[in-house]
């Protein structure tokens, strides 16, 4: 690593200020720091001082949400392959069916390349596009406003009824709980986006409060107004088949937690966590029209999490005052 360090140190002047690519500062030093430890360190009091900066913060929730990106991969090629198999198709056109010929991939849908392949091939473009258009608009609002660039864009672009229905598709709930299953590519293994949960939990990146005040929201309405009679197809489906259809999961540990726009204090966080759950089922039970609910949930909370931090501090300062007086 050492050459690459030499070539970007001789390239530094060209992008610092004076230089001749001096608007472009920002992408230089986003790549830069991409490789390396960025220069300017906290040295003393009260600074804390860590080696995981916002980079590895982003890469840490990128590495933790792969699984469940890979196994979308294999559920859209699977449910592709499935359909053409079901319509007699035994093959496609365009260059998708192109580039599956010339690396040797078919259309069986109990073949693990064939399906992986194939949910690639649709994947990858809608990455690239979301990469390459992050890029571009980070890179100017960062030159433009003299910032760094925020690389909670790789993040962003990495991230892309009634129990009757589930019930005439033949869907088991240990296949919607492992994702095997239609939906957006990604968010519909329940299991993998909480193998993901683990790991940001674990290097404490993400809050396990907000994760289960998130679960205990969305849980504790379901059983509380459950009603098989009801003429809602929402209001008769169990508690457990909330959690696992639609992007729920995916929303309480990749979304909810992001450390920017939820709540900092412990009581915040479950309150936050809380609020995303209830006003999701609320969303899903109440509104016919919109059976999803999650990201509509997290948006709301996002608008208030300000405010339940205030009311929070608000309420310590004066337990203390009483306390002391």
């Amino acid at each position: 690593m050492k050459p690459l360090r030499s070539f970007l140190d001789r390239l530094e002047p060209l992008f610092t200020k004076g230089g001749r690519f001096e608007g472009l500062y920002a992408l230089f030093e986003a790549i830069d720091t991409f490789f390396y430890s960025p220069p300017d360190l906290a040295r003393g009091s009260p600074h804390v001082r860590d080696a995981l900066d916002l980079k590895r913060v982003m890469i840490t929730v990128v590495i933790a949400s792969a699984p469940a990106a890979v196994f979308g991969m294999w559920n859209t090629g699977f449910q592709a392959n499935t359909a053409m198999a079901s319509l007699g198709l035994a093959g496609m056109d365009g260059w998708r069916g192109l580039v599956l010929g010339l690396l040797g991939a078919g259309y069986d849908p109990a073949s693990i390349y064939d399906c992986v392949l194939q949910g690639a091939l649709y994947f990858v473009p809608i990455y690239i596009v979301t990469m390459v258009v992050g890029l571009f608009w980070e890179v100017l609002f960062s030159a433009v406003r003299n910032h760094e660039v925020n690389e909670g864009f790789f993040v962003t672009g990495w991230l892309y009824e009634g129990m009757q229905g589930l019930a005439a598709t033949g869907l088991t709930w240990t296949q919607a709980f492992i994702g095997q299953m239609q939906g957006s590519i990604g968010e519909t293994s329940t299991l993998l986006c909480l193998v993901g949960g683990a790991i940001l939990v674990f290097t404490r990146i993400a809050s396990w409060r907000i994760i289960v005040a998130v679960f205990a929201g969305l849980i504790i309405p379901t059983l509380v107004f459950h009603n098989p009679e009801s003429g809602n197809p929402m209001m008769t489906m169990p508690w457990q088949w909330h959690v696992v259809v639609g992007g729920f999961a995916f929303g309480a540990v990749f979304m909810a937690t992001d450390p920017v726009s939820a709540s900092q204090t412990n009581a915040g966080k479950w309150i936050f966590g809380l609020l995303i759950g209830f006003m999701t089922w609320l969303i899903r039970v109440v509104n016919p029209a919109f059976p999803e609910g999650i990201m509509l949930a997290i948006l709301f909370a996002n608008v208030f999490a300000p405010v339940i931090d205030h009311f929070v501090i608000r309420a310590n300062v004066k337990r203390r005052l009483k306390r002391n007086a």
